[in-house]
């Protein structure tokens, strides 16, 4: 699949599940980039939760494929177990695009029900695990400003299309939010109408 392809199935997916399309897709580029293939070994994780535990308990893995972040969403094994994912499957089915970002979408819906609807808390909280306040440093600081800008971005994109334009036009509108398809409806309507 490609970028194209895979904002495109995000977007339908978030749409379905009445989430944020543009909080979705920042949390993509945030976390991965948009490649489905992303991973990343997390040790602190290690260190807290795995080492001297049974791992037949969690998943009969090595303790490296079980403390890691995969694919779009950069989602852990143990969150994807939490929020539906089948013990039966490795971790590896976790790069499986429309997996992860179904994935994705109940781990931020949740969150951002947990938060009373708070972005801010409900990002560090899927970065970190804790709200925005008890976050750590790098989260607080580093982490859920690169996604609120990227959730900005889009928002300006969006806005400064519909400002220019000076008829009805469909565009497609290519960005950090991916392809949004907006109906622009010039000063005094369209004419002939």
């Amino acid at each position: 699949m490609d970028k194209h392809q895979l904002r495109a199935l995000a977007a339908n997916k978030a749409r379905a599940a009445g989430l944020d399309g543009a909080l979705l897709f920042a949390v993509i580029q945030t976390e991965s980039g948009w490649n489905p293939r992303a991973y990343r070994y997390e040790p602190a994780f290690y260190t807290r939760y795995i080492q001297g535990k049974d791992l037949q308990t969690l998943w009969g893995g090595s303790p490296r494929r079980i403390s890691a972040s995969y694919g779009l969403g950069q989602l852990m094994y143990t969150t994807a177990l939490e929020n539906g994912f089948s013990r039966s499957r490795p971790p590896e089915d976790l790069y499986d695009p429309e997996t992860n970002i179904d994935l994705t979408i109940r781990l931020l819906t949740r969150l951002l029900k947990r938060y009373g609807g708070n972005v801010r808390d409900a990002v560090a909280a899927y970065n970190s695990g804790r709200p925005f306040a008890k976050a750590p440093k790098f989260t607080r600081e580093t982490h859920v400003p690169k996604v609120m800008r990227a959730m900005g971005r889009t928002t300006e994109l969006v806005r400064g299309a519909a400002d220019s334009l000076p008829s009805w036009t469909w565009i497609a509108l290519a960005g950090a939010a991916g392809l949004i398809l907006v109906a622009i409806a010039a000063r005094g309507g369209p004419q002939g109408a």
